[in-house]
């Protein structure tokens, strides 16, 4: 058989000018086609193995269901809107899922492969196609102002200042004279330390929720501003009362308590910002 198949590599190899190969050549050249074919399909299948453990993994964590390729005419509605808003914002396209609960819609995600845009049955039960479109423009929005980047930052600079505070605090005779406790001088106190340290510092970070909180709002007028230029401001505003009708929040809260625990501006805040937006003024003048 080999020596059939040297002949006719010769035979045509002779016709084009060119060196006969050997059999054992061929043959070897032929085990590489199919080992790299076998490793590129082995790719292949593991890359679609890790795409679907994510999002079943994304599922069980949000208790969502990711409908991107889904067949139903209202999930390909919602994934047809996602897809054009984010390619308004020239930002990659999430996932988008769908979960039972109260009317309400998230986006999470700090890159391409974990980002995640879901609403609830209750949102899409009780509001307006445009109201939907508007709230799926608001969580885009958060993507394309890399809001969600920007807290991790913000808490991974938090925690790095902790660390370095609890480092310096370890060489402080009087943090642990203060709380009661006589460290054991010329031996390392590191275990000591980070307990007392931990006891005290809800202490200090009490006085930090403010801070973000207000870093929290600012992301949320970010946000419907962001909405209004895609949308109409007054679908979004409309879809924001029900919001806070759905979840019975109230209109118009403590100022004091709404700026040390609120992340969500309330709703008399949000409508007004809305109203002095561009579009929304163009709006009403026209009317």
């Amino acid at each position: 058989k080999q020596r059939r198949h040297g002949n006719k590599s010769q035979a045509a190899a002779a016709r084009f000018g060119g060196e006969p190969v050997p059999p054992c050549e061929q043959h070897c050249a032929h085990q590489q086609d199919r080992q790299r074919d076998q490793r590129a399909g082995s790719r292949d299948g593991e890359r679609d193995e890790r795409n679907l453990t994510r999002i079943e993994q994304r599922n069980d964590q949000h208790g969502a269901q990711v409908i991107n390729d889904s067949n139903d005419a209202t999930h390909r509605w919602i994934v047809g809107t996602v897809e054009g808003f984010a390619k308004k914002a020239g930002i990659s396209m999430p996932e988008v899922a769908i979960y039972d609960g109260e009317p309400n819609a998230f986006a999470t995600g700090a890159s391409k492969n974990s980002s995640l845009v879901a609403v609830s049955t209750g949102l899409l039960q009780s509001m307006t196609r445009e109201e939907v479109e508007a709230v799926l423009a608001h969580e885009l929005g958060h993507f394309k102002h890399r809001h969600v980047i920007k807290r991790i930052v913000a808490m991974f600079a938090l925690s790095l200042a902790a660390f370095a505070l609890l480092g310096w605090l370890d060489r402080q005779p009087w943090f642990y004279e203060g709380l009661g406790v006589r460290p054991v001088l010329g031996a390392p106190n590191d275990a000591l330390a980070l307990l007392l340290f931990l006891m005290v510092v809800p202490l200090f970070t009490y006085f930090l929720s403010p801070l973000m909180a207000q870093l929290s709002r600012r992301h949320e007028f970010e946000a419907d501003a962001y909405a209004t230029e895609k949308t109409q401001g007054t679908d979004l505003a409309s879809a924001l009362l029900k919001l806070y009708k759905d979840n019975a929040s109230t209109l118009t809260p403590d100022p004091v308590y709404a700026r040390f625990y609120y992340s969500h501006p309330p709703a008399a805040e949000r409508l007004a910002a809305l109203a002095r937006q561009p579009a929304m003024a163009a709006a009403s003048a026209a009317a």
